[in-house]
């Protein structure tokens, strides 16, 4: 593992080892190599690694608190202890907390849906409906000025049996108990897409 990381860092000492330019008239191969990632599945989110692994990303909400009882912790903690032991050889689990603006894609097509499916065509509460929908679309939706922390779980494994295994693992342990992932929700294109995206562009910047 030294000796890779070495060879990482000679990589990176040039000035143009450091520069990956993403504009659309660029070649791919750059930010290819840098992300190892071939491409992303349009139908289901699913990550193609260059090296013929395969993965997801997920939006993941954690259950420990630093107002936890001690038991509670110790609960927490034996069962983190118990997840990493039954995981797959070769599944590797990376974690990315960003501080981003509110997505409310689901909340909008849920007031959406109540208001076609609105039976009582009130003025009063159409009214309601389309200032809830104002709020989420343009006061809370992605805005900068509304950020907050939010964490990603990105899941690498060598094969579809291993990944499976995985997220049997992870929806166990949401379904039962939660006590180490309160929810899990695995990305789409679209939002692997803008989650890749915040990412160049931070940089970028």
């Amino acid at each position: 593992m030294g000796i890779e990381l070495i060879f990482s860092m000679l990589n990176y000492l040039p000035k143009s080892g450091r520069y990956v330019p993403v504009r659309m008239s660029d070649s791919v191969y750059r930010l290819q190599e840098l992300l190892n990632i071939n491409d992303v599945d349009p139908e289901d989110g699913m990550i193609h690694y260059k090296d013929g692994q395969i993965g997801h990303v997920y939006h993941i909400v954690g259950s420990a608190s630093a107002l936890m009882f001690e038991q509670d912790t110790q609960r927490v903690l034996d069962k983190v202890d118990s997840f990493y032991r039954k995981l797959t050889v070769g599944v590797e689990v990376i974690y990315d907390t960003v501080k981003e603006g509110h997505v409310v894609d689901e909340q909008l097509e849920a007031v959406e849906e109540l208001r076609a499916n609105l039976k009582i065509k009130s003025k009063g509460l159409m009214a309601l409906l389309n200032e809830q929908r104002d709020i989420l679309k343009y006061a809370i939706n992605d805005q900068q000025g509304l950020t907050s922390l939010h964490q990603y779980l990105i899941v690498r494994a060598p094969n579809e049996a291993a990944l499976t295994e995985f997220e049997n693992l992870l929806i166990g342990d949401v379904e039962n108990d939660g006590l180490m992932f309160r929810l899990a929700k695995t990305l789409s294109y679209e939002e692997v897409e803008r989650y890749f995206g915040s990412i160049i562009k931070a940089n970028h910047a």
